[in-house]
């Protein structure tokens, strides 16, 4: 074989080399495609587990007890006394009113 010949040969081999590389790269995105779907799959069984459960929880909170209330004893109690009203900010404000412009 010849030096063309030899060059045939070694540009068919880089095309096919790249095709290789191509068909290869081709796969991985397949792949990578499968697998995020996968991913995805998942995730939305995963959802649906936990929008199930809350469901779950929701329609079972009536069946949850508390703990009882004697209201009986709650209506007797004496009332808390009043809060004492503290302006000091109100009276600070209204100081500043009192002033002229000049003044602040």
């Amino acid at each position: 074989m010849g030096w063309k010949g030899t060059l045939r040969s070694m540009q068919a081999a880089s095309r096919q080399a790249e095709r290789n590389a191509q068909r290869r790269q081709r796969e991985l995105e397949t792949r990578r495609r499968e697998y995020a779907k996968m991913e995805a799959l998942e995730q939305a069984a995963y959802e649906v587990e936990v929008y199930e459960n809350l469901i779950d929880v929701l329609l079972s909170v009536h069946r949850e007890s508390a703990e009882t209330i004697d209201w009986v004893a709650c209506s007797e109690r004496q009332e808390p006394p009043q809060p004492d009203r503290q302006s000091t900010n109100e009276i600070a404000a209204s100081s500043l009113s009192d002033l002229s412009p000049a003044d602040r």
